[in-house]
């Protein structure tokens, strides 16, 4: 004859041994970008010099750290896909550095000055 106890007892295997009740599909999920700095907020160059500028992006596990550097006007200064800004002209312009996810950006003044 089974038990009370028996009874019991099992309903309780049963309970830890049941596959789980989540969702066993991957996480899918993004983790946004909130906002993004830049390592320098001013840089000043000589024509023909150079500067790196480094973009941090906020916050680190972030899904989508990718970016797009533009200037405000490359007869001034150029700036390349990894942050190096070369000085064309004496005068000074803005770098933008904006993120892919968000469209978040980050700024520094460039002055370039004679050579």
């Amino acid at each position: 004859m089974i038990t009370e106890r028996q009874v019991l007892l099992h309903q309780i295997h049963r309970q830890l041994t049941a596959p789980s009740p989540t969702n066993s599909t991957p996480d899918t999920s993004t983790i946004p970008v909130p906002s993004v700095t830049l390592d320098k907020d001013d840089v000043s160059i000589k024509v023909g010099g150079t500067a790196k500028l480094t973009p941090t992006i906020n916050p680190a596990n972030a899904t989508d750290k990718t970016g797009k550097w533009s200037v405000t006007d490359d007869s001034i200064a150029t700036v390349g896909n990894d942050g190096t800004v070369t000085g064309v002209k004496v005068v000074t312009t803005i770098v933008t550095f904006a993120t892919t996810d968000g469209n978040k950006t980050a700024q520094a003044t460039v002055t370039v000055t004679a050579a």
